[in-house]
Parts: C-alpha cells; sequence; structure tokens
C-alpha cells in the first residue's frame, strides 16, 4: 500500500508519469512510431509523408492517408518559401499560437510572430 491507500500495481497511468515524467520530445517521437506502425502502406515520399504523419499526429485521423494529395512540387516549395521568410496564414488563432517561432527561426532568423497571420477574428 501507498500514501493513497492503494496498491502499487492498481495505480492508474498518470501516477506513473507523474513518477517518470516523460518528455515531450518522446512523446512525439513515441506518437509517430505509432502512426508509422499504422499506416505501412501509403504512396507518399518521404517529404510527402512528414507533413502528412505530422496531420495524422495532429487530427488522429488515419483517413488522410487516402484525402492529402500533393502538387508536382510542392514540398519544394513550401521549403524554400519558409527559407525566404515567407508569411505564414492559420486558419485558426489556436494554430496560430501553437507555430514554433524557435523552429521557423532555425530556419529563417528574421522570422517573428508578426509573420504568422490569422484573419478569422479580423472585423472584415
Amino acid at each position: 500500500m501507498n500514501a493513497t491507500g492503494t496498491d502499487k500495481k492498481d495505480r492508474s497511468h498518470i501516477y506513473k508519469l507523474y513518477e517518470s515524467p516523460v518528455a515531450p520530445e518522446e512523446i512525439e517521437a513515441r506518437s509517430f512510431e505509432a502512426i508509422d506502425r499504422e499506416a505501412v502502406s501509403h504512396s507518399f515520399t518521404d517529404d510527402e509523408w512528414i507533413v502528412v504523419r505530422r496531420m495524422i499526429h495532429t487530427t488522429a485521423d488515419f483517413s488522410l492517408i487516402g484525402d492529402v494529395k500533393f502538387s508536382p512540387g510542392a514540398i519544394k516549395s513550401a521549403c524554400e518559401a519558409l527559407r525566404a521568410g515567407a508569411s505564414l496564414y492559420a486558419d485558426s488563432n489556436m494554430i496560430k499560437s501553437g507555430l514554433s517561432l524557435m523552429r521557423l527561426k532555425a530556419v529563417f532568423p528574421g522570422y517573428t510572430k508578426d509573420k504568422i497571420l490569422c484573419h478569422i477574428a479580423d472585423d472584415d
């Protein structure tokens, strides 16, 4: 028995996480590994899969595998735009808030919060 009056073997997973926390990077890596195990067959290139896997991770929606299509050169164009410091447009303030300025600055040091735009709450 422990201080909460439960046997250690009966304790919920949350208590185990309190005792041995897992770093966010480890959680993300495990999530991606699980997605890769579940989504064994797809026709995406490695670069496209990075994007689709992130979408699945965010939404928990594996049907995206059959729904997402890329135009030829889309990934290359997107990377070039990021390296040039292009503005980013989000369709919700939650997405805007969730973008990592640190990661963006690693690609283009001039990125600021002002380069991440969301017009959902605009008056027009």
